[in-house]
């Protein structure tokens, strides 16, 4: 299974849903800084730019939407693979660094895949907030 049908499988279970929830809060908090990117690329490319590419844009180059967040599922993901008993105090050890160094990118790209999908089959909603 590659990654998007594991992001597709993860939707449909319902695991996603704390993305939702924080997109939409980054939607609300950020709009200002989405709507001047938008102008922004409009200007660079020189051609009225849709608000869901320029969110999608955005979003690539942020590519975070909760650090928070993102750092609990990274220990959790750490923990999945190094075992349960690791404690967050000690995540710092080499086992933990070298799993970042080998992991930490790909785990990063797919959590920016799974919000890209998460606003896409949320699109609507997500457009609202930004055109409040």
């Amino acid at each position: 299974m590659d990654e998007i049908e594991k992001v597709k499988v993860s939707y449909a279970r319902g695991e996603l849903e704390p993305l939702r929830q924080q997109l939409e809060n980054f939607i609300l908090t950020h709009r200002a800084q989405i709507l001047q990117f938008k102008n922004e690329e409009e200007k660079n490319w020189a051609q009225e730019l849709d608000l869901a590419t320029a969110m999608k844009l955005f979003i690539l180059k942020v590519r975070t939407i909760d650090i928070e967040a993102e750092m609990r599922d990274q220990i959790r993901a750490i923990k999945m693979e190094l075992g349960e008993n690791v404690d967050e105090n000690e995540i710092h050890n080499s086992k933990c660094i070298d799993w970042i160094r080998k992991h930490g990118p790909s785990w990063r790209g797919y959590r920016v895949l799974a919000i890209i999908y998460v606003f896409d089959q949320n699109k609507d909603l997500m457009l609202s907030r930004l055109a409040m």
